[in-house]
């Protein structure tokens, strides 16, 4: 992104949409990158309850990958959005952690 303002501008709308995407599937005890517990999710649901896990799994692939694509193109420093304490409490999956620490904390 050519514009830094705008970049984190958008950086911060997408980091309160992907903590309402995790939100949601931290309730349902959704683990990133583990299979086993997604089947136990899609299993023990109702029907509708797995509707929205499944869209919501998509959604925040589509934000977390939007939110690297900022950082890496952007060369924004987010710090004033996101410190240590609120990264650990997002949780996020490691190459969107990797992404802010080399390349939001360091700009």
């Amino acid at each position: 992104m050519k514009q830094p303002d705008f970049a984190k501008w958008y950086f911060y709308q997408l980091l309160k949409k992907y903590e309402g995407e995790q939100l949601y599937l931290n309730e349902l005890g959704y683990v990133y990158g583990n299979e086993e517990k997604t089947n136990e999710i899609v299993n023990n649901n109702p029907g509708y309850v797995v509707e929205i896990f499944e869209e919501k799994m998509g959604n925040e692939l589509k934000i977390r990958t939007r939110m690297m694509e900022i950082l890496r193109d952007g060369k924004i420093n987010i710090c004033e959005y996101i410190n240590k304490e609120q990264l650990e409490k997002l949780n996020p999956p490691e190459d969107l952690r990797i992404a802010i620490k080399k390349l939001g904390w360091n700009n």
